[in-house]
């Protein structure tokens, strides 16, 4: 939870991590940070259901894209009703892998190439 409070404007408690998706903003910013040259935001400021579920599918297409395990990957209800907890944790690790430690993978066997 620490590295994504790092990367966005509104820290969050980890007692929150069902609020930290639900709109699908803090989301789309995260991975807008992640990610420079990518726009998400549809929503500026959703405040129904179907504007937050937009936001959140946004941000699932692009990290769908990359190619992540089915396992780890809510649908965007899921992320917006913030259940189940442990589908969450799931995916905030897939995105810490496929945007910190992979990046970081490669750049480490660039470096170490003989």
């Amino acid at each position: 939870m620490r590295w994504i409070n790092a990367l966005v404007q509104r820290p969050r408690e980890k007692h929150d991590l069902h609020l930290v998706f639900a709109d699908g903003l803090t989301l789309c910013h995260l991975l807008e940070r992640l990610r420079p040259a990518t726009r998400l935001v549809k929503f500026a400021r959703p405040v129904t259901r179907a504007t937050m579920l937009g936001n959140i599918e946004e941000a699932l297409q692009l990290v769908w894209s990359l190619s992540p395990q089915a396992s780890s990957m809510p649908a965007a209800h899921q992320l917006l009703d913030g259940t189940p907890r442990d589908l969450l944790l799931r995916f905030v690790d897939a995105l810490y892998g496929l945007f910190v430690v992979a990046p970081a993978r490669a750049r480490l066997a660039a470096a170490t190439r003989w």
